[in-house]
This record gives structure tokens, C-alpha cells and sequence, in this order.
């Protein structure tokens, strides 16, 4: 991505890889630690994926991540200047 493409474009790149990332390991994870790795393995995997994925896109695209960034630009304010300056 281009350093001049659109900020909404950008925060929307950055969150859905985030999110895919985050969904894969953390169904692994949580696949590993319930079932174990047995003969449904996969069958079990790949739901939890699904349903991973469908819960947690919309609820980092509309709930967590704008809420973060306005919590961030509040205690985090861009300066124009230097501090000390």
C-alpha cells in the first residue's frame, strides 16, 4: 500500500489482516486446548475458524478498533511541534 492511499483504507488493511492472523492462531490454539489433536482435528478446526472469523471481523471493524482509535487520540494527542520547543 501506498503511503498516500486514504487513512480509512489503511486502518481497514491493517485490521483485516490482523483479524485473519489473530482468528487463525487463535482457533489453533483453542482447537488444540479443547479437542486435541484427534481424528476430527480438522472438522473441528475449520468450524471453529468459521465461526471465529464471522464473530470477530465485524466486532474489530465496528466495535474495538474505533473505539481504541478515539481512546488513543484522546490520551495520545498529535502534537504540531516539538515538545520543548
Amino acid at each position: 500500500m501506498k503511503p498516500s492511499a486514504p487513512q480509512i483504507r489503511k486502518v481497514l488493511t491493517i485490521s483485516c489482516f490482523m483479524v485473519c492472523g489473530m482468528v487463525i492462531l487463535m482457533s489453533l490454539y483453542g482447537t488444540l486446548a479443547h479437542f486435541g489433536f484427534g481424528d476430527n482435528f480438522f472438522r473441528h478446526y475449520f468450524s471453529i475458524l468459521g465461526l471465529n472469523f464471522i464473530c470477530a471481523l465485524p466486532l474489530q471493524l465496528l466495535v474495538a478498533g474505533p473505539l481504541t482509535r478515539f481512546l488513543f487520540s484522546r490520551m495520545f494527542p498529535v502534537r504540531t511541534t516539538a515538545p520543548g520547543v
